[in-house]
């Protein structure tokens, strides 16, 4: 029963904090949405993406301390990092898309499209980023909000099955003595 009671409060634990890492994830993605044309947005947005493993790894080393005495094996580590990241890309993919169902009205896209399409139009630019920002605009127009939010989804789980291997290698602690 002990287990049992000690799995749930694990599960609990990864999922809660998996749901902060969430809210940074979904804080992120609205403001690089909202922000692309605002620098201070966009700069916030890389600031949070950059120091989004350092929050996991915060948020790891509060369970060690607070449930696990300030004792966690690697493997506990990974895969306490593990379901945290998978909670956070479930919360941060339907963020997404509710964002993108109800609040965003295409304005995401259109942006990105007059970005690229004002880009192709500088003078003295090279012909092979044209043709880039071409097929681009190629590729834009022709996704929906969906298949974006769920390719945002897989890179995000594809990094969930990453960065859990590093990040543990930093969160573990054995005892010692």
């Amino acid at each position: 029963m002990e287990v049992q009671s000690s799995n749930r409060g694990f599960y609990h634990s990864a999922m809660y904090y998996g749901t902060m890492l969430g809210i940074i994830w979904s804080i992120m993605y609205v403001l690089m949405f909202i922000g692309l044309k605002s620098p201070v947005l966009l700069l916030t947005c890389i600031a949070l993406f950059i120091g989004s493993p350092f929050f996991a790894a915060s948020f790891a080393k509060k369970y060690r301390r607070n449930e696990c005495g300030n004792c966690i094996r690697y493997m506990q580590a990974f895969t306490f990092l593990y379901w945290m990241y998978i909670c956070a890309c479930l919360l941060s993919a339907l963020v997404m898309f509710l964002y993108f169902r109800f609040i965003d009205n295409g304005m995401f896209f259109a942006t990105i499209q007059e970005v690229l399409t004002a880009s192709m139009n500088f003078p003295g630019i090279d012909e092979a980023y044209r043709q880039q920002a071409e097929l681009s605009l190629q590729t834009i127009q022709n996704s929906t909000t969906s298949e974006f939010v769920w390719y945002i989804l897989g890179n995000n789980i594809f990094n969930a099955s990453i960065l859990p291997f590093i990040i543990a290698i930093f969160v573990r602690r054995n005892n010692k003595g």
